[in-house]
């Protein structure tokens, strides 16, 4: 059977296959998936949300962590087995994998995703990261998320954490976001997926207002934010992370770019 190609832009798409090779983020998006695709876009790793290992005694067995080029940001997932590279924040990298929109961990779905990796090639490190869009709790709290926030690091402002009691759990649970409005969404804690999620574990549970950073993803109809960073708002000047090693940091102080 004759196959047909299109090619443009640096794009080559086969009609028969339905195999994407895409120079961007926002090309791969634009199509159907499941897809295979090929990122030459370069990227800038922004956050590492799983990677192998113990953090507070909740094991991590393989990588997941966003990237963002000019065009889009999404999440790759996978175990990294032979490909000689392991990423860390501010590299920028090529990748080849399946394209879907699924989810980081199982219960999370409408995150676009990278998973089933065959390639992953440092470009360069050390690059400065791409400030995280801020957004309000109405804008985050849909059932279907926005292109320009699913896949995307994101930011929410000057919001109070209910719902526990005292110190973050070391098993997946579920807190409540509010902001000066009295506008509420769920804050999930995958503490036994990402470890991420478990670096908070057993941390003190901030009673004053604070800014997050973190995933915006739908599960079970229901949108929830998947904390990466949680910093005391406003948020001050210096410099003062608590890092376990792989760009993720535990409540903390960020530096406003």
């Amino acid at each position: 059977m004759k196959i047909a190609f299109l090619r443009l832009a640096g794009v080559c798409l086969s009609l028969a296959g339905q195999r994407l090779f895409a120079s961007d983020i926002s090309t791969i998006e634009a199509n159907s998936y499941p897809q295979a695709a090929t990122v030459t876009s370069s990227p800038v790793v922004t956050a590492i949300l799983t990677h192998p290992g113990l953090i507070n005694g909740i094991p991590g067995t393989s990588y997941s962590f966003v990237v963002q080029d000019g065009s889009g940001s999404l999440v790759v997932v996978g175990t990294l087995q032979g490909l000689g590279y392991t990423p860390a924040v501010g590299d920028a990298i090529n990748f080849s994998g399946a394209y879907n929109l699924g989810g980081v961990i199982p219960p999370v779905s409408y995150l676009p995703v990278v998973t089933n990796l065959t390639s992953l090639n440092l470009v360069s490190s050390g690059n400065s990261l791409p400030t995280p869009a801020v957004y309000t709790i109405p804008q985050l709290n849909q059932s279907t998320l926005p292109q320009n926030v699913e896949g995307y690091l994101v930011e929410l402002q000057n919001v109070t954490i209910s719902g526990g009691s005292g110190t973050f759990s070391s098993v997946n649970k579920a807190y409540t976001v509010t902001d000066t409005s009295a506008n509420s969404m769920e804050l999930m804690d995958w503490a036994s997926y990402l470890t991420s999620d478990a670096a908070f574990a057993g941390t003190t549970i901030p009673t004053g207002l604070v800014d997050i950073f973190g995933v915006d993803a739908v599960s079970g109809g229901v949108a929830q934010l998947v904390p990466y960073q949680i910093v005391a708002a406003p948020e001050p000047s210096v410099l003062a992370l608590a890092t376990l090693g792989v760009g993720f940091g535990v409540w903390g102080f960020r530096r406003r770019p």
